[in-house]
This record gives structure tokens, C-alpha cells and sequence, in this order.
């Protein structure tokens, strides 16, 4: 393997499988200083820096077959990351939430699109809080659900503008998942 100044020359002249191979025999930086988060700058590093295995780090184009995300509710809701529902004052945000919810603990399909996967719903309702429950009532009794769900509400909203209140959420989340029965599904976080 030559040498080349540029990773960037080593791609177009020799491929992928040499930039790799240039990572992975590459020796350790070692630089007149050295940074410490704590201890601010030093001559050399407290441990020496050690390679990379390089597909630890990096998915390659081609090492990897593409696949479609996992999803919820196929074409809309995503397994992972967020779904976020907006809208104006008295737009049905509540109201599509709920359904959603109650469509993905039951299977029923949500506005005719295949629930994918059962699972709960933790619901986080940052202003009427009061009348959740009632909501949910009128859109089961729509529905003729009669048996319990595994959704649950949150009665007092934490303080999300802080670390504490942020772990105390994911606390109470884990703790509910935690109290769900073998025959529900795990709660799956919606907030609106």
C-alpha cells in the first residue's frame, strides 16, 4: 500500500477496501499536546490511543443491504424515533392521539392503515390533563371497547427544563413498563 497525503486519494485510486486497511494499520496520533476534558492540556495522553476497528465505527455503502424502517402503522409511525402531532388550538390533536393510541394497543386499523405491532402508549398531555380520561371513555365506548388497554397517562406533567425531572420521567416510564403484566405489551411513548 502506498502512501497518499489525502484518505480522499486513497478512495479514488484504490477503493474502500484500502481505506480500511490504511485505518486499521494506521499508528496512534500522537500529538505535542493533548487535551484532557478535566485536566485541560498535557504533553501526552494519560492512556495512548488505540486503533479502531473501522466497521465499528462507520457502516460502508454496500456492507449493509438496504431495508425498510420498522413501523408502527404502515406508511406513518416509525418503531423508532419521533412522531410529533400539531396542529392549531382545537384542531383534534387529543383526538388523534387517543385514537392512535387505542388503534395501537387493539390492532384496529388507523384511518384504514395496518397496525404492524400491539403495544401501549404512555400519553403526556402537557395541558388538559383533567379530562383525559374522559376522552379516552368516549372514544372506546365509539370503538365498543370494553376491556383494559395498556395505555397509560401521566396525572402530573415533570419538569422537563431539567436533568432531574427529565430522570425522573424516564424513571416513572420504566417503573410503568415494569407494572405492565406478561400479557400486555410493553408501553411504547407517545406525547403530544
Amino acid at each position: 500500500m502506498k502512501t497518499h497525503p489525502d484518505i480522499n486519494d486513497t478512495l479514488r485510486t484504490e477503493g474502500i477496501d484500502a481505506v480500511r486497511r490504511r485505518h486499521d494499520n494506521a499508528k496512534p496520533f500522537k500529538s505535542a499536546f493533548y487535551q484532557d476534558p478535566k485536566k485541560g492540556f498535557s504533553q501526552t495522553p494519560e492512556e495512548p490511543s488505540k486503533p479502531t476497528e473501522l466497521s465499528a465505527v462507520f457502516s460502508f455503502l454496500g456492507d449493509t443491504p438496504p431495508s425498510p424502517p420498522k413501523e408502527l402503522i404502515t406508511g406513518l409511525l416509525p418503531a423508532n424515533g419521533v412522531a410529533v402531532t400539531g396542529g392549531q388550538s382545537s384542531a383534534g390533536k387529543t383526538f388523534i392521539t387517543i385514537y392512535k393510541a387505542i388503534c395501537l394497543a387493539t390492532t384496529i386499523p388507523y384511518f384504514e392503515r395496518r397496525i404492524v405491532e400491539r403495544v401501549g402508549t404512555a400519553f403526556v398531555a402537557a395541558e388538559g390533563r383533567a379530562i383525559i380520561p374522559n376522552r379516552f371513555a368516549a372514544a372506546l365506548a365509539k370503538e365498543q371497547i370494553t376491556q383494559k388497554l395498556p395505555i397509560a397517562w401521566i396525572k402530573r406533567l415533570p419538569d422537563f427544563s431539567s436533568a432531574e425531572g427529565i430522570k425522573l420521567f424516564e424513571q416513572q416510564l420504566k417503573a410503568r413498563g415494569r407494572r405492565s403484566d406478561e400479557s400486555r405489551p410493553s408501553l411504547r411513548q407517545e406525547s403530544r
